[in-house]
């Protein structure tokens, strides 16, 4: 992709969850995924693995399955020497497939639906922000400054996980006033889920819109989850 091109790109919410549905998620190798693993010991790739994502999405202009993000991946890399040890790309692919693309799929997931319900004036995914900060999304509204939102899954590997990167990757740079954690919540969920994996309701962003608008009166959120007894699914 010509680093002269740019694109702008809107992906709704029911749109992610049925291309998922339809290319449900395979969950690869926990060993070689995890904090230690082999994939990690590979080292950093060359170019950051959430930039490629966000990269193969505007060349596509849609979404795409782990096989082909790990794919162009590889493409990308194709000079890395760890690619040349088996061991190292079984461990890469790991990362890829368990890691880092589901958590991108929930990342805009999230960033469609708090564009759905127009509670911010900007609503930003940055890579930059992505990768040295830890923050997900930026959202905002004039005459507000910005607020940061980290998204993570509430399991106890993955909270340990989360602490030990903001433990060892903080960055000087902070963009917003102040960040707020949106757990992804794993008890309160059916056990069933489209394409093998859990979706944010925009519910759990309900401490965000209470927080930023300093308001005790939440508006009426639907659920988009199809989780809670009252609520549809959006």
């Amino acid at each position: 992709m010509s680093e002269n091109n740019v694109t702008l790109l809107y992906l709704g919410s029911k749109a992610i969850k049925n291309y998922i549905a339809r290319h449900p998620i395979v969950w690869a190798n926990s060993e070689l995924a995890k904090r230690g693993g082999i994939g990690d010991k590979a080292g950093m790739p060359p170019t950051p693995m959430v930039y490629e994502f966000f990269s193969l999405v505007a060349q596509k202009q849609g979404l795409f399955t782990q096989e082909e993000y790990k794919d162009y991946c590889f493409e990308q890399w194709k000079t890395w020497d760890k690619l040349a040890h088996q061991d190292m790309r079984e461990g890469i692919t790991a990362k890829l497939y368990r890691n880092v693309y589901p958590s991108m799929i929930n990342t805009l997931h999230a960033w469609s639906l708090l564009v759905e319900a127009g509670w911010f004036d900007r609503c930003i995914i940055d890579t930059a922000t992505d990768a040295l900060s830890k923050h997900d999304l930026i959202v905002s509204r004039s005459g507000r400054p910005p607020i940061a939102l980290d998204l993570y899954i509430q399991t106890e590997r993955a909270v340990v996980d989360r602490q030990y990167k903001l433990a060892h990757r903080k960055s000087s740079r902070d963009c917003a006033y102040q960040s707020l954690d949106v757990p992804l919540p794993i008890n309160d969920r059916k056990k069933e889920h489209p394409g093998n994996m859990r979706w944010y309701c925009l519910r759990d962003f309900a401490h965000v819109h209470s927080s930023y608008y300093k308001d005790d009166m939440l508006p009426d959120i639907p659920c988009t989850c199809g989780c809670h007894s009252e609520g549809k699914s959006a």
